[in-house]
C-alpha cells in the first residue's frame, strides 16, 4: 500500500489481514490518533503527526519502522506517540520530534537513530541510542519544519551518544540554553562524540544536561567556547554539565572590594 498524497486525520486503524508494506509518500500527512501498523512494515517518506489530544498514535509495525532522511515523525498531542512494540526495530534517518507538553514512547527492541532527535517533551525508552543528532528544543513550525528553537528535552531512561554522534546546543540569554534531562545514565564514551553550540553567551552558567544516574566518560571534540568559558561535567553522578563562565573583570574587581569591605569589618 502506497500513500502517495492527501491527508488521513482522525481516530482511525491502517492495518492488513496479511503481512504487507505501508509507504507514507513524501507529500502525504497521516495525523490524528489510532493505529498505523498491525502487520505492516512502515516507511515513512513524509509526516505522521501526533495532535489529536484525545487518543495515542500508535505506530506499531509488524517488525520494522524506517523514517526516511525525507520523514518526520512529530508527536504535538498531550497523548503523544507510540512507537514501535518489543522486538520491533525502528530506523531513523529523518526527523523524531517530541514537542513541549507531548511525549514519545518507544517500545521497540533495537533503535538506529542515524537522523535527529529534537524537541521540548518527554521521550521514554530504556535506552536512547543517538547515532545522529540530538537537539532539545522545538522546531520552529508544528509540523517539524524550520530551526529549532530553545528548549527542555527530557527523557525518561539512559542515553548514549554513539560513535560520531551530535549533541547540539543553543545559548541564549541571561543563562538559559537548550538542556537535555536525563532520569538514568548518561554515555558519553563513544569515540568522537561531538558537543555542538551555538548562539551567543552573556557570561552567566549555561546547564546544558542532567542526569539523574552516572556520567560515563565526556564529549571527544568540545567546541571553541566563548572567551571565559569551561565545561564541566559535574560530580559523575546525579548531576549536572554545565558551561561555567568566568565573571567579567569588573565584575571581579566587585567582588574584590565586597571581600575587602567584610576584612575591614571584621577587624573594627
Amino acid at each position: 500500500l502506497d500513500v502517495a498524497a492527501g491527508i488521513s486525520v482522525g481516530y482511525a486503524r491502517i492495518d492488513a489481514t496479511a503481512n504487507g508494506t505501508l509507504i507514507n509518500g513524501a507529500a502525504h500527512t497521516i495525523q490524528g490518533a489510532g493505529l498505523v501498523g498491525g502487520n505492516l512494515t512502515i516507511m515513512n517518506d513524509g509526516l505522521m503527526l501526533a495532535n489529536n489530544d484525545d487518543g495515542e498514535l500508535q505506530i506499531n509495525p509488524t517488525s520494522v519502522v524506517t523514517n526516511s532522511a525525507t520523514g518526520r515523525i512529530v508527536a504535538a498531542s498531550a497523548t503523544g506517540i507510540m512507537l514501535g512494540g518489543s522486538g520491533d526495530t525502528v530506523n531513523n534517518s529523518g526527523l523524531i520530534e517530541s514537542r513541549t507538553t507531548s511525549q514519545i514512547t518507544i517500545n521497540a527492541s533495537t533503535l538506529a537513530m542515524g537522523g535527529e532527535v529534537r524537541g521540548g517533551g518527554t521521550i521514554t525508552t530504556s535506552t536512547l541510542s543517538v547515532n545522529g543528532m540530538l537537539s532539545p528544543g522545538d522546531s520552529a513550525n508544528a509540523d517539524g519544519t524550520g530551526a529549532s528553537t530553545i528548549g527542555t528535552l527530557s527523557v525518561i531512561g539512559n542515553v548514549a551518544f554513539a560513535d560520531n554522534s551530535i549533541f547540539n546546543v543553543q545559548l541564549g540569554a541571561a543563562g538559559v540554553s537548550d538542556t537535555l534531562a536525563v532520569t538514568g545514565d548518561l554515555d558519553l564514551s563513544s569515540t568522537l562524540d561531538t558537543l555542538a553550540v551555538s548562539g551567543v553567551a552573556d557570561g552567566g552558567n549555561y546547564i546544558i544536561a542532567t542526569y539523574s544516574g552516572t556520567l560515563t566518560g565526556t564529549f571527544d571534540t568540545e567546541p571553541a567556547l566563548p572567551v571565559g568559558y569551561s565545561i564541566d561535567y559535574g560530580t559523575g553522578s546525579n548531576s549536572a554539565i554545565t558551561l561555567i563562565g568566568i565573571p567579567e573583570p569588573a565584575s571581579l574587581a566587585l567582588l574584590g572590594m565586597g571581600g575587602l569591605m567584610m576584612f575591614k569589618r571584621r577587624k573594627n
